[in-house]
């Protein structure tokens, strides 16, 4: 069949999938589905479909991002193996694809990780966060922008849970670098980069004092310290860098009163 009318077809299964919200939870259910839909995943070789209607192809694209919302399956094993088919199949639609589909497909992942939390599964927990991230990787040369809020949120999805150990702990610190590593790498790209790194600091807020490690943030307050010299002019972010050192301040003052008590 002509691509043009592959490209049809494929719409309308997805559509109907979508009607249906019938989960997809093994890999043999996948791939055949990935047969069905391949046109709309990685387009035609040699062609540049944005280009030619962006109104069509982010249709499509949306399309895509709601259909990975169907993968989930009660074993993690499958459900991590299912997540790494899609990856690969999506990444075969490069970049122009990916600023749609990654963000659709990281959401999907932080909500089942979020309700994995809810079982104390810190396994599971973990594997599913740990690939999250592999995930949001993806986007950090295209859109680092949404890399950075992507990371963000799963600081705050497990900022309070720190029952889940130095494995959890680890996951946030390097949110927390990554976050502060994209935006200063590319603070020239950006579009109000004083904005975004109001929004690291926010939502560092949720990790200080509960998630993170003592011994980390001293190195997170200097790092956060040269947002201030990055922006000098941004009143509202000096303010949120004294308001997050001022917390930093505390937890380790309650950490020592703590300590010499015990002693």
């Amino acid at each position: 069949l002509p691509n043009s009318i592959r490209g049809i077809l494929s719409k309308q299964s997805i559509l109907a999938m979508l009607k249906q919200a019938k989960q997809i939870t093994t890999d043999e259910q996948l791939a055949k589905i990935f047969r069905i839909i391949t046109p709309l995943i990685e387009g035609e070789a040699g062609k540049d479909e944005a280009a030619d209607d962006i109104y069509e192809f982010e249709e499509t694209q949306l399309l895509i991002g709601k259909f990975v919302h169907l993968i989930d399956c009660e074993s993690t094993e499958m459900y991590l193996k299912i997540l790494d088919m899609t990856k690969v199949a999506l990444e075969k639609g490069g970049p122009s694809r990916l600023k749609y589909t990654v963000p659709a497909l990281v959401n999907s992942i932080l909500n089942k990780g979020i309700k994995q939390l809810e079982t104390g599964d810190i396994p599971s927990v973990i594997s599913i966060f740990t690939f999250e991230l592999i995930v949001i990787s993806l986007l950090e040369t295209i859109q680092p922008t949404a890399a950075i809020k992507l990371y963000l949120n799963t600081i705050s999805a497990l900022a309070n849970f720190s029952k889940g150990g130095k494995e959890i702990q680890e996951i946030v610190e390097k949110c927390v670098g990554k976050s502060i590593e994209l935006l200063k790498s590319n603070v020239s790209t950006i579009v109000d980069p004083a904005n975004v790194a109001i929004l690291c600091v926010g939502h560092l807020y949720y990790a200080i004092g509960s998630i993170l490690p003592r011994d980390t943030l001293p190195s997170i307050c200097t790092q956060i310290e040269q947002f201030r010299e990055m922006f000098p002019k941004s009143k509202q972010l000096c303010i949120s860098v004294d308001l997050l050192k001022s917390i930093v301040s505390k937890v380790q003052q309650t950490f020592k009163q703590n300590y010499i008590q015990l002693l």
